[in-house]
């Protein structure tokens, strides 16, 4: 090989060596043809409608996470309420790539969406909540998304159907989830009149502006109060665990292994924060950034919860005879929402990530990986959150004239109203207790 430039070949002009006909290779053509799909102008129109679609799946999902019991309803639709999260930020930034501005993608809402969200938010039941939800908002996305793949060009918009190829992929994952739901309502006895005529009203309704009466703009009020699993028990006092509230005696001579169960239902018992990070979406209805955080919050949150409960079993517990604390989701859940924020990412992540590290270490170092490992997974995201949440509270705290500490001491100061009005704490404790004390009261 040379370096000499005068030797570097160049292409020039000349007549082509063999027609199309008779050229000898036959490469697979493109399936991305030219058609007379989607323009510019109907595409982002109806990515539009979708992306509104999918970002009022997610304030659903957040208002009504609180009140779900059943542990694998909790779980999933948290895990749902973050991929459409996703979904609407991939679509919103499509829509920026086709010309429109993002004041004008989020924009109010249309009011037939408010009130649709409204009625199914209204549905009590959790099984019937999550197979309405199923048969409305989801099934109404699902089918736009499927409709605008069908319909716009494969050659010119192609961005967007590489997009939708993923978000689709995980519609039909839901879907399956969704069949499983209801054929297990079905098979305990349950009536499909429960959701069945709710559903149909709706459908009936969707985009439908002009049915839309005035009374049904108004919003729906989450309620403060957490719902758990039938199947659990449950205790409000403290997060701090006492070994002999367990289904079976840990050996009281292995320090290590009953703090390893200890943490253990500290991770299965995150379902408030699960629900604290959805009550901060539906509340505060925070700006898509700020929104796409939070989900992810649910969603890591959600899958701390299925750690612990898996791990529990794994060392030897029937996982839902293991008391849940819910003092920290009663104490957050009334804050307003930049409160209730601050104190679960300054107190209850802070006071966290030493002790996940150390544990996982111990573990380690005792060959049990697979429960090292889960700490030690656990341990990055917390640490993840905590470097997000900061950065997020201390924009918030400047938006509102003020600073983090400022905001730290609010969020302290109203999480011991609550404990004082809750009778966890007497007025004497409440003056000296501290962030570290704090958290390990309510947890995280």
């Amino acid at each position: 090989m040379t370096n000499d430039v005068s030797a570097v070949k160049t292409a020039k002009g000349r007549p082509a060596q063999v027609s199309a006909q008779a050229y000898r290779y036959r490469f697979p053509q493109s399936s991305r043809q030219l058609t007379d799909g989607l323009t510019v102008g109907d595409a982002s129109a109806r990515l539009l409608a979708a992306y509104r679609l999918l970002r009022t799946c997610v304030r659903v999902l957040a208002g009504a996470l609180i009140r779900i019991g059943p542990l694998e309803l909790k779980i999933e639709l948290a895990h749902f309420l973050y991929q459409y999260c996703e979904a609407a930020v991939a679509v919103r930034n499509r829509l920026l790539e086709l010309r429109l501005s993002g004041k004008t993608i989020d924009a109010d809402f249309p009011p037939w969406l408010e009130a649709v969200a409204g009625e199914v938010l209204r549905v009590d039941h959790p099984v019937a909540f999550t197979l309405v939800f199923s048969g409305t908002l989801f099934e109404q996305t699902e089918q736009d998304l499927a409709a605008y793949a069908r319909d716009t060009d494969p050659l010119l918009d192609h961005p967007t159907l590489r997009m939708l190829h993923r978000i689709l992929a995980d519609f039909t994952v839901m879907r399956e989830w969704f069949a499983g739901v209801e054929y297990a309502a079905l098979e305990a006895g349950d009536s499909p009149n429960i959701w069945q005529p709710v559903v149909d009203q709706i459908r009936s309704r969707m985009g439908a502006v002009e049915q839309v009466s005035p009374a049904e703009f108004s919003r729906y009020v989450r309620p403060h109060e957490c719902s758990r699993d039938d199947r659990m028990s449950t205790f409000h006092h403290t997060r701090q665990y006492q070994p002999d509230d367990m289904p079976k005696a840990l050996p009281s001579s292995d320090a290590h292994q009953a703090h390893v169960v200890e943490m253990l239902r500290v991770q299965r018992d995150e379902l408030d924060a699960v629900e604290t990070f959805a009550n901060v979406i539906y509340d505060m209805r925070p700006p898509i950034e700020l929104e796409m955080l939070l989900a992810r919050l649910v969603w890591d949150e959600a899958r701390h919860a299925e750690i612990g409960h898996q791990s529990l079993a794994r060392q030897g517990f029937e996982p839902f005879a293991v008391p849940c604390g819910v003092i920290g989701i009663n104490v957050r859940s009334p804050l307003p929402p930049l409160l209730a924020f601050a104190q679960i990412s300054i107190f209850g992540e802070l006071n966290q990530v030493g002790i996940l590290r150390r544990v996982a270490d111990a573990c380690y170092a005792r060959g049990d990986k697979t429960t090292g490992k889960a700490f030690d997974f656990t341990h990055a995201d917390e640490m993840m959150h905590l470097r997000a949440g900061r950065e997020w509270l201390r924009r918030l705290a400047e938006e509102r004239g003020t600073d983090l500490p400022t905001l730290e001491q609010q969020a302290l100061d109203e999480a011991l109203k609550r404990l004082r009005e809750e009778d966890v704490v007497g007025e004497d404790y409440a003056n000296r207790i501290t962030g570290a004390d704090l958290a390990a009261l309510i947890g995280e």
